[in-house]
């Protein structure tokens, strides 16, 4: 059976503002971020943001100020993580708010 290409490297559903990890890169491979869905399930608009924190600096991957409630937000393209890099999901949502990262490993 071949390998699957594109895996759920995390996942996180949240009740109130906050901030959760997500995924953090291990030395076994580099990984590739290849889609982000963050979604406002709230009854108001909120930011939904994925950023790469990666020692003293971090890179946003998705950035919205003001996602209609019910709505989602989505980034697809390919974001390379090093060793050690994190990926971090932050909301103002009052209520309801997930968001899943998909990618995948470069051997």
């Amino acid at each position: 059976m071949a390998a699957t290409y594109t895996r759920r490297l995390g996942s996180a559903q949240l009740t109130a503002p906050g901030q959760v990890l997500l995924f953090t890169a291990d030395s076994q491979f580099t990984y590739v971020i290849r889609d982000v869905v963050a979604a406002n399930q709230s009854s108001a608009a909120a930011q939904l943001q994925v950023y790469i924190s990666s020692g003293s600096h971090s890179l946003t991957v998705l950035l919205e100020s003001s996602v209609p409630a019910g709505t989602s937000s989505h980034f697809d393209g390919r974001v390379a993580l090093l060793p050690g890099d994190q990926v971090f999901y932050n909301t103002t949502a009052q209520g309801f708010s997930s968001c899943v990262v998909t990618g995948y490993e470069l051997t």
